[in-house]
Formats: C-alpha cells, structure tokens, sequence
C-alpha cells in the first residue's frame, strides 16, 4: 500500500479530506476525468438511433419517442438523438464541447458484471488478467498523479504512479473532540502531524468558502454539489491531472425508463456542474463515460433490459472534436446473440486515444501489455 492511500484513509476516518494540493507537485495543463458508470448502461436510450429503420420494432417498448414530439429525443445529427433527460447537454454538442462514441464494448465481452468491468478497468482481455489498472500505468509513464473519488482505489487507478482518494461525501461535521484527539496522536510523528493539521486546515477553508457543504441524503453518485467539488478541486495548478469517479445505479432489469430518467438528469447535471467548476480548466479537459457493456435491445417483461454486448462512450470537454457520433454504426437488423447491440469500437481504442492524444502517452506496450488497440482521436 502506498503511504499516500493509508494517509488518506486515516484522514478519512476522522472527515478530513486528503486533497492533492497537499502532495502533488505542479499537474500537467491536461486533465482526465474518467466516470465509470457500474451496472451497464443502455447506449440505445443514452443515443437512440432514431432514424435507424430498424429502432422502433426492435426495441419495442422500449423506443423513446421521436424528436418531432415535445417528450421526444433531441435530434443530434438527423439519425442520432439524445435521451431526453440529456437535453441540457445540448448546448455542449453545439459547441463542439460533447460527442458519443456508439457501439462501443469488448469483444467477447462476458455479461458479468465483475467480470466486465475488470476487464474495463485492468484493460486486459480476459478478466483478472492484471492487477493494475490502465490509466495507473499511464500516470506512471506520464509521471502524473490521480484522483480516485470515494473511499477506496478502484482498479483502473492501481500501480506505481501517485494516487489520492478522497470521499467527497463524508460527513463533513465531525464531533470536533474527537478531531482535536486525533490531532493529539499524530502530532509528534513527523510526516502524519503535519500533513493532518493541513488537512484540517484546508477543511475549514473550503467549508468556509462553501466547497463542502453537507450531501443530502437523496444524492446518489455524482450530485451537482459534488461534481462542482471536483471541478474547483482539479482546476488547480497543484491538482491530480487524472481523477476516477465511480457512479452506479445503470443495471435497469425493471422500470427503465423511470430509473433512466433519473440517472440521465443527474449526469447532464454532474457534467455542467464539472464545467463549471474547472472554469477556465475546461478547455483543457476531456471527460470519459464508459460502461461494461450495453443492454438488451428488446425490453423484458419487467418494463427494463437485460444484459446485452456494445453500449455508447460519452465524451465531453473544451478540448474534444465534440458535436459528432463517432463509430462505424452496426445497425440493428442484426444482433450479436439475437439480443445485444453489435460492437462498433473496441472501447480500449477509445481509452487509448485518451492517454495518446490528450495524456501524451508515446509507449502504449506498457498500459496495454496483452492488447494492441487503435488510439481513436477525440480531442483537438
């Protein structure tokens, strides 16, 4: 374990947030966010082909109405749509600023969940293949430092480069004895007292400046509060130049469209709250959505979707070839095991277009040992 993981999870116990700024050195202009959406999302709700001959016998009930209706897609390209509850992100594929990679997934991809997203995450091509993650070897050959949002390292972040956690949603009101105990016992060790005592004055700082207002108990993943957090905190000059959020919810076997509905409003309003908190650091930051795989593309009889194969990649930023959907479209006359959309895009090409053309990233052989993908240009 490095002492920077034990460090923040030590500060963790008592609210304290371990925030970059105390270890990192100056960041790289560039910035990475990297939301991983846990539970498979359906990329046919998230970009509906909506013109696609095909879309509305296929996904039955499923189908969302079309943009010549008031509750309908908004209309991307005159094929492409978006889910309706995406609609505020509109204005950013105007301007360039959002795009979606569609048919994006793993080939020979498992429709287990853990599976999945160790292969997504491990960047390998079979599950359990590495022990670290693709963009911690990444940072490692960058010589950057990374950002994990929660508790705990996720697997895409583990290796040898710096890495911070830090539970954004922690109580942030902690009994103040108790602190004041806990500063007792770090403070004649010489590498603990010092970095606690920041630690806490940082705390006061930013909840003075009303950074770290108390969560409300109905957030789930990534609030608007939260991602403006996130923001503020990698706009930095001293901020991790990577940052890994976590964000579940997206396994919709029953009510879909409810569900959906929800989770897309609160991830176009994470987005904007991102945007606004980098500020001037937008533009030169590429976010990444992924998912383990896709969904069914018939609805069952539980008003959701089962597990399918491709989904679609969100990609957003002041530095992205944004307002286009990229990848070579399979179509919907066909699907792969008669129930799930056809992979388009390896989604490793996507990962590594990100490390190569925004990160930098010359020697791929060590990020993606077992694999030799096709980096695909997402940013200018």
């Amino acid at each position: 374990m490095h002492r920077r993981h034990f460090l923040g999870g030590l500060l963790g116990l008592a609210g304290v947030s371990v925030l970059p700024r105390l270890a990192f050195a100056k960041a790289p202009e560039k910035r990475l966010i990297l939301l991983v959406l846990e539970g498979a999302v359906d990329g046919l709700a998230l970009c509906p082909p909506h013109a696609d001959p095909n879309y509305a016998r296929a996904r039955g009930h499923l189908a969302l109405p079309g943009p010549e209706r008031p509750d309908g897609v908004v209309d991307l390209d005159g094929f492409f749509g978006l889910h309706p509850s995406l609609a505020a992100l509109a204005g950013l594929y105007d301007k360039g600023e959002l795009g979606v990679v569609h048919a994006t997934g793993q080939p020979g991809t498992r429709r287990s969940h853990f599976e999945a997203l160790d292969m997504l995450q491990g960047g390998g091509k079979e599950p359990h293949s590495n022990r670290t993650g693709w963009l911690g070897r990444a940072l490692a050959v960058t010589g950057s430092a990374g950002l994990a949002i929660g508790s705990q390292v996720p697997l895409v972040l583990q290796g040898p480069a710096e890495i911070a956690s830090i539970n954004l949603q922690r109580d942030l009101y902690s009994d103040q004895d108790f602190l004041q105990v806990m500063g007792t016992l770090y403070q004649s060790d010489s590498t603990l007292g010092p970095a606690y005592q920041a630690g806490l004055d940082l705390r006061s700082e930013l909840a003075e400046q009303g950074m770290m207002a108390r969560p409300k108990r109905k957030d789930h993943g990534l609030s608007r509060g939260l991602a403006l957090q996130l923001g503020q905190l990698l706009a930095k000059d001293d901020g991790a130049q990577a940052a890994v959020v976590q964000l579940g919810g997206w396994d919709t076997h029953t009510n879909q469209t409810r569900r959906l509905d929800s989770g897309f409003s609160k991830l176009a309003e994470s987005l904007l709250a991102l945007k606004e908190g980098l500020g001037p650091r937008w533009s030169h930051t590429l976010v990444l959505g992924v998912t383990e795989f896709g969904r069914s593309v018939r609805g069952n009889g539980t008003n959701g979707s089962d597990h399918g194969s491709a989904s679609a990649t969100l990609f957003a930023g002041g530095a992205v070839f944004g307002g286009q959907v990229l990848g070579p479209w399979p179509g919907l006359a066909k699907l792969h095991q008669d129930r799930g959309l056809v992979v388009g895009t390896d989604i490793r090409d996507v990962l590594a277009g990100a490390l190569v053309h925004h990160l930098g990233v010359e020697d791929l052989s060590q990020v993606f040992p077992d694999t030799h993908p096709s980096p695909l240009r997402l940013v200018r």
